[in-house]
C-alpha cells in the first residue's frame, strides 16, 4: 500500500467531524495524540492493518511522519506532536505467547509492572563520533538499536585511518527512555506455569510523565522487537521486548472487574437466600470435611471490610488470618482453596521467600541505575496472599511484615533512593506448625509459636489453632473424604461464580448502625476488663487492635450479604467467630468467664506436663516406651492415683499420648 494512499486516508480521518476532530483539541493542549485504530478501521481497514502488521518497517516511520505533518499543517500546531495508537482492533496477546511471529507487529498486552527504573535514561537517536586518531568528527549516524551503538564503518575522512570511533555527547541527539518489565496476569497463567515476564521500553515523553510504578496493572500497546543476541554455550539467544507506543493503567482490583446487569441481578437474588452465607462457607475447600470456622475466617478475608480514610490515619479493611496447629490438618489446602476463589491472589512458601520477595526492594543494575522491584504483597494490592509455613522464614525477613500488615504500604529507603512508597493493601493468610511438631494444648500460644513475636501475632485478626483430634467421628470424616470420588464432591456455589460474586461485593461499602456500634463497644470493654485480671506473667494477645478486628469482621459479614448497613445479625456472626479465635489462642479468658481460677488452671497444666515429662524421660533413659504400670508407679510419687487416672485418660483422648503396642505409651509428635 503506497504511502501517498495512506496519507490521504489519514487526512480524511482527521477531517472527519465525529472521529478525527475530537483528537485535535487534545493534541493542541498536550502535544501528543493517541489515535484509536478502531475509528480508523471504520474508514479504511486496510490502512489500519498496514499500521499493525508493519510497525517496525520504514513505511511505519513514514506513516508517523505523515500523521505529524497532517496535524501540523491542518491545524497550525506550533509543536510536532508525539503519536500513539490504541484500540481493540490491535491483537491482544498473552505475554507467554509473544514469539518471532509477532516480530515487527503492533500488539496489545495486559500485565502488572513488577519492576521499573526510577528515572529515564538518555538514549542516542542520531550520534556523532570522533576519530580516536585525529579527533575529526563524523557525520551524524542514525542509531538502529536501543541496546548497541551503530558506529561508522568507514575510514576517517581526515586521516584515512580506521580508528576506534568515540561518541561525542555534545553533538548527539538523545531521547528519554524508561525501562520496566511486565509480569503476566494470574488469569493468563495455567496451573503449574511460571508467570512470564517481558521487558518494555518507553520512548514517548507523554508516557514517561505519567508516573507509572510497581504494582500498577497496565494495558500496553507496543511493537515487538528483539534485543541483540547474547551468545550462550552453543547459540545466540534473542530476547523479545516491547517498544511502547501507548499504555494506560487498568484496575486489576476486584471491585473494578466488569459485571453484567444480568450478573448483578443474579447476585442480588443470591444474597436474599437465607442459606447463602452457609453455602459460601461450604464452597471453600468443599473436599475438606469440618474446619467450618477456619473456612469462614478465610471467606471473610476474601470479602474484607472497606478501607477507612480519616484525616489523620487510614484504617485498613483487610483481614489477616493465621492457621496454626498440628501437621497434616489441611492448613495448606484451606489456603490454596481460598486463593483459588480470590479475584486477585497469590501463593508463596515462606521457606523460599525473603522480605524483598514479599514486599519490594530497589536494585542497582550493571549501569548503576536504580530500579524498583515489587514483591508478592505489592503485586497483589487489594487482593490476598497466602504464605505457607511462616515459621520457616528468617527473623529479619519476617520483621518487615509488621508495617505492611498494619499500614498496608512498603516504604523503601536505600542508598540513593529515598521515600519510595508502594501500596500493599493485601490480606494475608498464613500457616505455621508449632515448634514442638505437635501443638501442646497445655502451653500458651506464644510458647507453641516462639518464633513469631507478639507484635506480629497481634496483627492477625483471627488465629485458628487446628488440632488433630483423634475422635472416631473425625477419623470417619477424613477417610470418607479421601475415598470419595471427584463427582461426589459438590460445591454449593461454583468457584468462578463465587469469585465474581466477591468481586462485585467488594464495591459495597457498608457502615455500622448505632446498635452495632454500641455492642462492639460493650464487647471490647468487657474483654479488656477480663484481661486486666490475668496475671502479668501470662502472655496474652488482646490489644486495642482487636477492637478494629470486631469492626472489620462485622463489616465483612455485611458485605458478604451485599448489605449497605451492618446490623445486629452481622455483629453476632462476627462475635461468634471472634470468640472462636479467643478460645484458640489460650484458656485465660474463657476460664475467667467460667469461674475457673488461675491457680487451679496452673495446677492442671502442671499435672499434664508432669506425666508427659515422665514418658519422655523414660524413653530417653531406657530406649523404649514406658508401660502403663511403670508410668503409674512413677506418677504416683508426685500425685494421687485418682488424679493420675483422670489426667492419663484425658491425655489419651485428646491425642497427646498414644499406645504404639498394647499397654505401652509414648508422647505424640
Amino acid at each position: 500500500m503506497s504511502q501517498t494512499f495512506i496519507k490521504d486516508e489519514l487526512k480524511k480521518f482527521f477531517l472527519d467531524e465525529e472521529k478525527g476532530k475530537r483528537n485535535i483539541e487534545f493534541v493542541k493542549n498536550n502535544n501528543y495524540v493517541v489515535i484509536n485504530l478502531d475509528d480508523v478501521a471504520e474508514l479504511h481497514k486496510n490502512c489500519t492493518e498496514d499500521i499493525i502488521n508493519n510497525a517496525s518497517l520504514t513505511g511505519y516511520e513514514e506513516t508517523l511522519n505523515a500523521i505529524k505533518e497532517i496535524l501540523v499543517n491542518l491545524f497550525f500546531l506550533n509543536v510536532t506532536p508525539e503519536i500513539g495508537f490504541s484500540g481493540n482492533i490491535i491483537p491482544l496477546v498473552p505475554l507467554h505467547e509473544i514469539s518471532d511471529k509477532h516480530k515487527g507487529k503492533l500488539i496489545r498486552v495486559k500485565g502488572i509492572i513488577n519492576f521499573i527504573y526510577q528515572s529515564p535514561s538518555q538514549i542516542p537517536t542520531f550520534a556523532t563520533f570522533r576519530c580516536s586518531e585525529c579527533g575529526n568528527p563524523s557525520v551524524k549516524i542514525k542509531q538502529e538499536s536501543l541496546f548497541t551503538l551503530t558506529k561508522p564503518q568507514i575510514k576517517c575522512s581526515a586521516c584515512g585511518e580506521r580508528p576506534q570511533w568515540d561518541i561525542i555527547p555534545e553533538m548527539t541527539d538523545f531521547v528519554n527512555c524508561l525501562e520496566f518489565s511486565m509480569q503476566e496476569l494470574q488469569d493468563d497463567v495455567e496451573s503449574g506455569q511460571i508467570p512470564d515476564i517481558k521487558n518494555c521500553v518507553i520512548l514517548k515523553n507523554y508516557l514517561i510523565d505519567k508516573n507509572f510504578c510497581c504494582g500498577d496493572s497496565v494495558e500496553v500497546y507496543g511493537i515487538v522487537k528483539f534485543i541483540p543476541p547474547k551468545k550462550t554455550r552453543t547459540f545466540y539467544a534473542f530476547q523479545p521486548y516491547l517498544e511502547i507506543v501507548y499504555m494506560e493503567k487498568t484496575s486489576n482490583d476486584p471491585e473494578s472487574i466488569e459485571v453484567t446487569d444480568e450478573e448483578i441481578q443474579e447476585f442480588n437474588q443470591m444474597s436474599k437466600d437465607v442459606d447463602i452465607y452457609k453455602k459460601m462457607i461450604e464452597s471453600v475447600a468443599p473436599s475438606l470435611k469440618g474446619h467450618d470456622d477456619e473456612k469462614e475466617g478465610c471467606l471473610l478475608a476474601l470479602f474484607g471490610a472497606p478501607e477507612e480514610i480519616r484525616p489523620d490515619i487510614t484504617a485498613r479493611g483487610t483481614i489477616h488470618i493465621l492457621l496454626a496447629g498440628d501437621p497434616s490438618t489441611a492448613k495448606s489446602d484451606l489456603m490454596a482453596s481460598a486463593i483459588g476463589i480470590a479475584p486477585k491472589g497469590m501463593t508463596t512458601d515462606a521457606r523460599g521467600s525473603s522480605a524483598v520477595g514479599l514486599t519490594a526492594t530497589v536494585q542497582k543494575d550493571e549501569s548503576g541505575k536504580w530500579r524498583v522491584i515489587a514483591g508478592a504483597l505489592v503485586l497483589t494490592d487489594q487482593g490476598v496472599v497466602a504464605v505457607d509455613e511462616l515459621d520457616k522464614m528468617r527473623d529479619e525477613d519476617r520483621d518487615i511484615l509488621h508495617r505492611v500488615m498494619e499500614q498496608q504500604e512498603v516504604i523503601i529507603n536505600k542508598a540513593d533512593v529515598h521515600n519510595v512508597i508502594l501500596r500493599a493493601r493485601t490480606s494475608l493468610i498464613a500457616s505455621m506448625n508449632p515448634v514442638f511438631g505437635k501443638y501442646d494444648k497445655y502451653k500458651t500460644l506464644t510458647e507453641n509459636l516462639p518464633k513469631i513475636p507478639i507484635p506480629l501475632l497481634t496483627r492477625f485478626d483471627l488465629i485458628f489453632v487446628i488440632l488433630d483430634e483423634t475422635t472416631e467421628e473425625e477419623d470417619k470424616n477424613v477417610i470418607r473424604a479421601v475415598l470419595s470420588a471427584e463427582k461426589e464432591i459438590q460445591s454449593p456455589i461454583k468457584r468462578a461464580k463465587l469469585r465474581r460474586y466477591i468481586a462485585y461485593a467488594k464495591r459495597i461499602k457498608p457502615i455500622l448502625n448505632e446498635e452495632v456500634k454500641k455492642r462492639i463497644e460493650e464487647s471490647y470493654i468487657e474483654l479488656r476488663s477480663l484481661m486486666r485480671n490475668v496475671s502479668r506473667n501470662e502472655k496474652v494477645l488482646i490489644t486495642p487492635r482487636q477492637a478494629w478486628t470486631l469492626k472489620r469482621l462485622t463489616l465483612a459479614h455485611a458485605r458478604a450479604l451485599l448489605k449497605t448497613e451492618a446490623d445486629i445479625n452481622d455483629f453476632n456472626a462476627a462475635k461468634r467467630l471472634f470468640d472462636v479465635f479467643i478460645n484458640s489462642i489460650g484458656h485465660d479468658i474463657l476460664e475467667l468467664e467460667t469461674g475457673e481460677n488461675e491457680e487451679k488452671r496452673k495446677t492442671k497444666i502442671d499435672t499434664f506436663t508432669t506425666i508427659l515429662d515422665i514418658i519422655k524421660k523414660y524413653k530417653l533413659l531406657n530406649g523404649r516406651d514406658i508401660s502403663r504400670s511403670e508410668l503409674e508407679e512413677e506418677s504416683m510419687k508426685k500425685m494421687e492415683r485418682n488424679v493420675f487416672n483422670k489426667f492419663f485418660m484425658e491425655l489419651i483422648n485428646n491425642g497427646q499420648i498414644c499406645e504404639p503396642k498394647p499397654d505401652y505409651f509414648a508422647v505424640v509428635g
